[in-house]
C-alpha cells in the first residue's frame, strides 16, 4: 500500500515536469491520480490533453472540460473514451468536426438512434 501512495505522489510531481515527453507518459498512465490528470488537462500541448482525454481513469468533470477543447483531436479522444457521459457525447455528436462526430457514433455507449442520425447527417454533408 505504501508503494502505491509513493507512486501516486511521484506521478503528481511528474505532471509538472518541464519536459513534454515526461508529461505525456504521466497523462497516459492508468495509475495517475485524477488531480494530476486534471492539471494535465490544462497543458499547453494538445497531445498531452489528448492523452488525458483517452485515459480511462480521467475523471468525468475533466472529460466534460476537454469536450470543449479547441483542438479537434482532443475532442475526438473524449468522444472515444468509454467513460464519457451521455450528455457530453450528445454535445460532441453535434461537433463541427466530422471525425469527432464519427467517434461518437463508434462509442459503445452512444444510443443507437443517435448513430443513425450522425451517419445520415454525414452522408448529407458529403453529398453537397
Amino acid at each position: 500500500m505504501h508503494h502505491k501512495k509513493t507512486r501516486s505522489s511521484a506521478l503528481e510531481k511528474l505532471a509538472n515536469d518541464e519536459y513534454s515527453k515526461i508529461r505525456i507518459v504521466v497523462a497516459s498512465n492508468n495509475q495517475t491520480p485524477g488531480s494530476a490528470l486534471e492539471k494535465l488537462a490544462n497543458d499547453r500541448e494538445w497531445f498531452i490533453r489528448h492523452r488525458v482525454a483517452i485515459n480511462n481513469q480521467t475523471p468525468v468533470n475533466v472529460l466534460e472540460k476537454l469536450a470543449n477543447d479547441e483542438d479537434r483531436n482532443v475532442r475526438e479522444a473524449v468522444a472515444k473514451n468509454q467513460n464519457t457521459p451521455i450528455n457530453v457525447l450528445e454535445k460532441l455528436a453535434n461537433d463541427e468536426d466530422s471525425n469527432v462526430r464519427e467517434a461518437v457514433a463508434k462509442n459503445q455507449n452512444t444510443p443507437k438512434d443517435w448513430i443513425v442520425r450522425i451517419r445520415v447527417a454525414k452522408n448529407i454533408n458529403t453529398n453537397d
